[in-house]
Parts: structure tokens; sequence; C-alpha cells
């Protein structure tokens, strides 16, 4: 059996488009947006109970000021709807609750958090859930 060669013309046109299209990915990609709330979480169980008190701080990843807009499960000290946080590098907001589960198996360990960023050019809004770091027994 005779298998057709593929001529050099051929194989230089298909490579050449192969880079056409990856430039034009290349040229036309929206930039990532890094926008985001930077939330920090630890939690400990209170001795002789089945109540577990979570700390958190959540931060701005950001040189302009943001909004939170949700908060998830519920507000959390400072941390709450309508809350502004300072630009990046600034105090962040802060907060302490109080959730109760049967067992750690059985806690709701995580915050979410959305924020809104106004820009001269548009609006972004992003979201982070995080999960809170295991502390032990709190200290009395």
């Amino acid at each position: 059996m005779i298998r057709p060669k593929l001529s050099l013309r051929r194989s230089a046109a298909i490579i050449g488009a192969a880079f056409l299209g990856l430039g034009t990915v290349v040229t036309f990609a929206a930039p990532a947006s890094a926008h985001h709330p930077e939330i920090n979480g630890t939690y400990c169980v209170v001795k002789g109970s089945n109540n577990y008190e979570f700390k958190w701080t959540v931060g701005n990843s950001e040189n302009i000021k943001a909004e939170v807009t949700q908060v998830r499960p519920g507000p959390a000290g400072d941390i709450k709807v309508g809350a502004e946080l300072n630009p990046r590098g600034g105090a962040p907001l802060t907060g302490t609750e109080t959730r109760t589960a049967p067992s750690a198996r059985q806690l709701e360990k995580t915050l979410t958090v959305e924020a809104k960023w106004i820009r001269p050019d548009r609006i972004v809004i992003e979201h982070r859930t995080v999960k809170a770091v295991d502390k032990g027994k709190c200290k009395t």
C-alpha cells in the first residue's frame, strides 16, 4: 500500500495556522482579575461543651477600598454586609463567633466573604471561602 506524502507546503501551512491561532488567543485574552478578600481563621473547642470559638480576619488584596457584599454563614463582629475593607496593608476586619455542633466532624468550619471593588473602568465582585484552622482546646 502506498501512502500519500504530505507536501512541505501543506505542513508549513498547518504550522503557520497553529501559530496564528495561538497568537490570537494571547492577544485577545482578558487579564485575570486578582481581586479577592483575604480571609484567615482559627477555631478552638470550649472545654466541656459542644461550642467552638472562631476568630476571623478579612483583609483586601487590592490597593483600593472594597465593600463587603455577602458573608456566609453569617456576620462575625466587624465582618458583615456593608463593612468597608481597607486597602491592602490596612487594618483588616475582625470577628469572633461561637458555633455549636455535636462534634468537630459535623462543625461548619468555613467562612465565605464576597466583596465589591469599584474601579474607574469596571466593577469587580469576587468571593473567597476559607476553612478555619483547628487550634485544639480553647485557653480559659
